[in-house]
Protein backbone atom coordinates (compact mmCIF):
# COMPACT_ATOMS: atom_id res chain seq x y z
CA UNK A 1 0.00 0.00 0.00
CA UNK A 2 1.68 3.70 -1.01
CA UNK A 3 1.01 6.35 1.83
CA UNK A 4 0.89 8.89 -0.90
CA UNK A 5 -2.27 7.69 -3.01
CA UNK A 6 -5.29 9.23 -3.08
CA UNK A 7 -8.32 8.52 -0.38
CA UNK A 8 -11.01 7.40 -2.22
CA UNK A 9 -13.21 7.02 0.03
CA UNK A 10 -13.96 7.57 4.23
CA UNK A 11 -15.68 5.00 6.47
CA UNK A 12 -16.62 3.48 9.32
CA UNK A 13 -18.56 0.46 10.72
CA UNK A 14 -19.78 -0.89 14.17
CA UNK A 15 -20.01 -4.38 14.81
CA UNK A 16 -22.56 -5.08 17.72
CA UNK A 17 -22.57 -7.51 20.90
CA UNK A 18 -26.26 -8.07 20.70
CA UNK A 19 -27.83 -8.42 17.48
CA UNK A 20 -30.29 -5.36 16.28
CA UNK A 21 -33.79 -6.18 15.22
CA UNK A 22 -35.98 -2.89 16.26
CA UNK A 23 -35.97 0.02 13.87
CA UNK A 24 -35.30 2.05 16.71
CA UNK A 25 -31.62 0.63 17.62
CA UNK A 26 -30.54 0.53 14.08
CA UNK A 27 -31.52 4.03 13.42
CA UNK A 28 -29.67 4.98 16.43
CA UNK A 29 -26.68 2.94 15.82
CA UNK A 30 -26.65 4.34 12.57
CA UNK A 31 -26.81 7.71 13.74
CA UNK A 32 -23.53 6.93 15.95
CA UNK A 33 -21.68 5.98 13.02
CA UNK A 34 -22.74 9.04 11.09
CA UNK A 35 -21.34 11.14 13.54
CA UNK A 36 -17.75 8.67 13.03
CA UNK A 37 -17.54 8.57 9.45
CA UNK A 38 -18.58 12.73 9.49
CA UNK A 39 -15.74 14.14 11.40
CA UNK A 40 -13.39 11.47 9.63
CA UNK A 41 -14.32 13.41 6.47
CA UNK A 42 -13.97 17.03 7.84
CA UNK A 43 -10.56 15.90 9.62
CA UNK A 44 -9.53 14.63 5.65
CA UNK A 45 -11.44 17.73 3.88
CA UNK A 46 -12.79 15.00 1.70
CA UNK A 47 -16.31 15.62 -0.06
CA UNK A 48 -18.06 13.25 -2.22
CA UNK A 49 -21.40 11.96 -3.52
CA UNK A 50 -22.14 8.48 -2.87
CA UNK A 51 -23.35 7.19 0.34
CA UNK A 52 -22.91 3.37 1.01
CA UNK A 53 -24.56 1.47 3.70
CA UNK A 54 -23.57 -1.74 4.78
CA UNK A 55 -25.35 -4.39 6.41
CA UNK A 56 -24.55 -7.40 7.70
CA UNK A 57 -27.23 -9.78 9.36
CA UNK A 58 -26.92 -12.54 12.26
CA UNK A 59 -26.76 -15.34 9.80
CA UNK A 60 -24.00 -13.12 8.16
CA UNK A 61 -25.81 -12.37 4.84
CA UNK A 62 -24.37 -9.02 3.86
CA UNK A 63 -25.83 -6.63 1.59
CA UNK A 64 -24.40 -3.06 0.79
CA UNK A 65 -26.93 -0.51 -0.50
CA UNK A 66 -25.35 2.88 -2.26
CA UNK A 67 -27.03 6.40 -3.50
CA UNK A 68 -25.09 8.92 -5.51
CA UNK A 69 -26.57 12.40 -5.33
CA UNK A 70 -26.20 15.51 -8.00
CA UNK A 71 -23.58 17.03 -6.30
CA UNK A 72 -20.52 17.12 -3.68
CA UNK A 73 -22.42 16.50 0.02
CA UNK A 74 -21.53 19.82 2.20
CA UNK A 75 -22.99 18.97 4.95
CA UNK A 76 -23.70 16.54 8.13
CA UNK A 77 -27.14 16.76 7.84
CA UNK A 78 -26.97 15.68 4.09
CA UNK A 79 -25.24 12.81 4.55
CA UNK A 80 -27.59 11.40 7.09
CA UNK A 81 -29.88 12.29 5.22
CA UNK A 82 -28.85 10.00 2.65
CA UNK A 83 -27.49 7.48 4.89
CA UNK A 84 -30.89 7.20 6.97
CA UNK A 85 -32.56 7.04 3.62
CA UNK A 86 -30.36 4.22 2.83
CA UNK A 87 -31.13 2.26 5.64
CA UNK A 88 -35.25 3.07 5.76
CA UNK A 89 -35.35 1.01 2.16
CA UNK A 90 -34.36 -1.74 4.62
CA UNK A 91 -36.86 -1.73 7.57
CA UNK A 92 -38.13 -3.77 8.77
CA UNK A 93 -35.23 -5.84 8.77
CA UNK A 94 -37.07 -9.28 10.33
CA UNK A 95 -33.38 -10.74 11.47
CA UNK A 96 -31.15 -9.35 13.95
CA UNK A 97 -28.29 -6.83 12.53
CA UNK A 98 -24.82 -7.78 13.46
CA UNK A 99 -22.76 -5.01 11.88
CA UNK A 100 -22.96 -1.66 10.30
Amino acid sequence: MRADRIRKSIGGERTFNEDLVADTELREALEGIIGLVWERIEGHGARGRTVTLKVKYADFRQVTRARSVQRAIDGRERFAAVAHALLEALLPVGRGVRLL
